[in-house]
């Protein structure tokens, strides 16, 4: 039987938390949908919402945890439970803001670099061994992270957060076909 690839956006529920630069991995996952020019109907579960689709090769689990960022790793642990997912099929995809706004960092493991969601799922899955996609949000003259993360995107930023999208659902897509290895040589 072929196994699933998941791919876990994070960010916080609610529309409060829309259009927040914590919210990138909620707005990745919704373009990965646009992408697959598929039907997905997302499925709202007790600690994620859900989608599953086949793809030529593939079948994937587009995923968007319902526990607010710091507490991802509840859903990320019992979506890999309940899908059997192995850690080379798993891909997290979160904001950084110790990265510039734009900038991609795709890595097959590592630390939680100070992020909170990576760290609930780090310490619910007991390992650091899945694949992450860490997308830039910048960090110019901040004063408080958690005001930063939890604030909208500027003008400036809106404008190229299109592309920056895009080429995050090009990441996802490489990293659904290709794997890890080599979605890395792509978008590093």
């Amino acid at each position: 039987m072929q196994s699933y690839k998941l791919l876990v956006g994070l960010g916080n529920p609610g529309s409060k938390y829309e259009e927040t630069r914590h919210n990138l991995g909620f707005m990745v996952i919704d373009a990965m949908v646009h992408a697959l020019h598929q039907p997905l109907n997302f499925e709202k579960k007790n600690l994620f919402i859900i989608g599953a689709v086949a793809t030529d090769n593939e079948r994937l689990i587009l995923a968007k945890p319902l526990t607010y960022m710091n507490g991802s790793g509840a859903a990320v642990s019992e979506l890999c439970q309940m899908f059997e997912i192995s850690m080379n099929n798993l891909l997290v995809l979160c904001d950084d803001f110790n990265l510039p706004f734009g900038k991609l960092r795709l890595r097959s493991n590592g630390s939680d670099g100070g992020h909170n969601g990576l760290a609930s799922i780090i310490d619910k899955l007991g390992t650091a061994d899945f694949a992450r996609l860490r997308i830039g949000i910048g960090h110019e003259h901040i004063d408080n992270p958690v005001d930063f993360v939890l604030s909208p995107f500027n003008e400036p930023e809106r404008k190229e957060l299109k592309t920056t999208i895009r080429k995050c659902v090009q990441a996802c897509s490489s990293f659904v076909a290709d794997g890890i290895q080599t979605a890395m040589k792509r978008f590093n």
